[in-house]
């Protein structure tokens, strides 16, 4: 049965007697006929829900492999479209080539859309529904211009976890249509520790302790309010009404996380019981992320280190009267519609007890803009920081990054502070060595509020492999701040008093004629 899930209401009013109706059919189907019927329906009460969900604006259904996903998302799709002419929707991956994959949401929709005589377009991955209904798969990364002025029934962004969350966000500014039905963002996902989706779900208290979804949330609605730029959660509008006033309360969107797994996929665990077998079997972490459905489950070869390897201090626990540098990573780019995520100029202060070989983080400065705002950031910093602080400027290499540099440094020494020129002489991860294995030897400290939980989660997803999807401009900065203070080589600051000072004569070599 294809469609939403109807139940027959009896009626107490008298009716007239109906005319006999003749049942017999005209070419009645055998049952080996019946089985080649492909039948499109939810199979649960979790899937049916989650189905015939028309009242939440963010839904997000998912959460661990084999719960159905795929299917259950094409058939919210053809519920809609079928018999709709105005009926727009968008299916979103992170990327153009994910669209394409064997087996995804795309080939598998064509497969089962087109016997039902809905007509794929396969150059502009879209389909045309009998009702004249329009679907059209693309790519989400970086891509927001492409959906500028697009009018969206329902939003669908494929495997989500792997998104950014303004991209994610963006569509719902897309959400208007001539349509009368309900317009969504429906988000599929699986587990992921460094996603947005995983800081929604703990915000909105649908995941313990442990990460794992907590069956008394399960489908419980919440509502969600972007405010200064954050998303916050709350467990009734009431709430946010206290807080901000009916207006606001009143922009709040209806949020719900069904947690599916494939313990939930009746068609699963009947006709591809080894695949069950196989999550059930996976490895440790795997088997809590991919079939329990734990959020918080991390391979311990993601990275080299994790936050809890680094040791926390107060600023007073730093000892006086060691070498300190401020290192860079540059970048001169700021956000835009082309690239919502560009690299990240970062500015670390940190000092170096060779009594203890301690390692100490202080102060992070952080920006994303144009190469003077970087310039600007660096000396405004370099002043407040004071001439005992050493600047450590990279070297890209090429004669223009040497040029660059020396730029830099001139403008810097010309206010009177210590520069240092670091060239790029290795590889990421060879660099950042030596900072590594003192962090796994518990000799690096961090000072409070040096670094925030974004910034840890980014030194972690470090593994030395380029373009791993994660940023790696901090752990650069940590590697060459760590090289230099290791080093040496730093000449400390020598201060010589005035002329009326006891010791001023004997610093010049003893007495002259004059005195």
């Amino acid at each position: 049965m294809t469609g939403r899930m109807l139940r027959m209401e009896q009626t107490t009013k008298k009716r007239t007697k109906a005319p006999a109706r003749n049942w017999n059919f005209t070419h009645p189907l055998s049952q080996d006929e019946l089985r080649e019927i492909p039948i499109h329906a939810p199979l649960s009460i979790k899937q049916e829900t989650f189905l015939n969900d028309t009242e939440h604006d963010v839904m997000v259904f998912g959460g661990s492999a084999g719960a159905g996903k795929t299917q259950l998302t094409l058939l919210k799709i053809l519920c809609g479209a079928m018999w709709d002419k105005n009926y727009v929707a968008s299916i979103s991956r992170f990327s153009q080539k994910q669209i394409k994959m064997p087996g995804g949401m795309w080939a598998t929709g064509t497969s089962m859309l087109t016997p039902l005589g809905v007509a794929p377009n396969r150059t502009e991955l879209s389909w045309t529904f009998p009702s004249g209904a329009e679907v059209k798969s693309h790519h989400l990364d970086n891509n927001q211009s492409d959906y500028q002025g697009a009018q969206l029934t329902l939003a669908v962004v494929d495997e989500a976890q792997q998104c950014r969350e303004d991209d994610v966000w963006y569509l719902t500014s897309r959400l208007r249509t001539k349509s009368k039905q309900k317009t969504q963002l429906v988000l599929t996902c699986n587990p992921d520790v460094n996603s947005f989706l995983c800081s929604w779900l703990v915000k909105a208290g649908y995941l313990d302790e442990t990460g794992l979804p907590r069956e008394d949330m399960d489908g419980k609605t919440t509502f969600m309010l972007q405010i200064g730029g954050r998303f916050e959660f709350y467990r009734t509008r009431k709430e946010i009404e206290e807080l901000y006033g009916k207006e606001q309360a009143s922009f709040a969107q209806k949020f719900v996380f069904y947690a599916a797994n494939v313990y939930s996929n009746p068609y699963i665990r009947k006709f591809q019981p080894e695949y069950v077998h196989r999550l059930e079997n996976l490895p440790a972490v795997e088997r809590s992320r991919l079939l329990l459905g734990n959020w918080f489950a991390k391979s311990e070869g993601q990275g080299y280190v994790k936050e809890e390897n680094f040791n926390k201090c107060s600023l007073a626990d730093v000892p006086l009267k060691c070498p300190s540098v401020r290192a860079y990573d540059l970048a001169g780019t700021k956000p835009h519609a082309a690239n919502r995520d560009p690299d990240w100029t970062r500015g670390v202060l940190c000092s170096y007890d060779k009594e203890n070989t301690h390692f100490y983080i202080k102060n992070l400065k952080s920006l994303r803009d144009n190469s003077a705002a970087v310039q600007s950031l660096i000396e405004t910093t370099a002043i407040q920081d004071g001439k005992d602080v050493y600047v450590s400027i990279p070297v890209d290499s090429g004669a223009a990054g040497k040029t660059v540099a020396e730029q830099k440094k001139s403008r810097l020494l010309s206010l009177g502070l210590k520069v240092l020129l670091e060239p790029a002489r290795a590889s990421k991860l060879v660099r950042a060595e030596g900072f590594l294995r003192a962090v796994q030897e518990g000799k690096v400290y961090v000072v409070d509020g040096a670094l925030s939980k974004e910034d840890f989660k980014e030194i972690e997803n470090f593994d030395g492999v380029k373009n791993n999807g994660f940023h790696d401009d901090l752990i650069d900065a940590l590697a060459s701040a760590y090289n230099t203070l290791v080093s040496g080589n730093l000449i400390p600051t020598i201060r010589i008093g005035g002329a009326s000072g006891p010791h001023y004569k004997t610093r010049l070599g003893g007495s002259t004629l004059l005195h």
